[in-house]
């Protein structure tokens, strides 16, 4: 570009691919109109910051499609003598991909560090729950095995162990795990879960599943919670 007029008098190849103009097209425009509106007096104070001193302009920015596209670019540019003219020789790197790449390990960091905490977290829940489990173990013993207390510390075990079954799913994810999927009796374990979910309110679960329900290879903790989070719902 020629800098008192700020005119780009010459372009190669990759400069029509990133601009998405033909040669004839960019040769003539005013260097402004390859940056995004509103920023001209931004970019060409920076190039003028350089030319001023003689150094290399090098700095990220931005320039405008001809589709109005914003592309993240590194600019390289140098002012260089040719007579008596003063030009602008700039060179443009597309961005776009190493923003890409870094966004991805900017998410992967925060997926990592989410799941720490959430291993921290499952492994205090997993000792609290190791007390719970043992004292209504313990309680369940001394109980007689008929009457309602019996029945209802019972259930208060199995949702005990349920919940141990969803800490270790969390530790599983908290590693990048994939769920553990296994040949499992849905008609087995449906009043099972309906009951724990209904636990303490006054729903009653009623249940019209075929005889001939096939098994499913599925996650027990994590379809089990799935199911005890519908059902919480209706009851609410």
């Amino acid at each position: 570009a020629d800098t008192a007029t700020g005119v780009i008098l010459d372009t190669n190849k990759k400069g029509e691919e990133l601009l998405g103009r033909t040669r004839d097209e960019i040769i003539g425009m005013h260097q402004s109109r390859i940056h995004p509106t509103g920023r001209e007096d931004e970019y060409r104070g920076r190039f003028a910051a350089h030319s001023d001193k003689g150094k290399l302009a090098d700095f990220d920015g931005e320039v405008e499609r001809k589709d109005k596209t914003v592309v993240p670019v590194h600019i390289s540019a140098e002012t260089l003598k040719l007579g008596e003219k003063r030009l602008i020789l700039g060179i443009f790197r597309d961005l776009t991909e190493a923003r890409r790449t870094e966004a991805e390990m900017l998410k992967s960091q925060k997926l990592e560090s989410i799941g720490l905490l959430a291993a921290g977290i499952a492994h205090e829940f997993n000792n609290i729950l190791t007390g719970i489990y043992g004292n209504i173990s313990l309680a369940r013993m001394l109980l007689s095995p008929t009457g309602r207390p019996y029945e209802a510390v019972s259930r208060a075990e199995a949702a005990s162990l349920r919940a141990g079954d969803l800490t270790k799913q969390l530790l599983t994810f908290s590693k990048g795990g994939a769920p553990v999927k296994r040949a499992v009796s849905i008609k087995g374990l449906i009043p099972e879960w309906c009951s724990l979910a209904a636990s303490g309110s006054e729903a009653r679960c009623a249940y019209d599943i075929r005889e001939d329900l096939r098994d499913a290879a599925i996650d027990e903790g994590l379809i089990g919670q799935a199911l005890r989070n519908i059902i919480m719902n209706a009851i609410e």
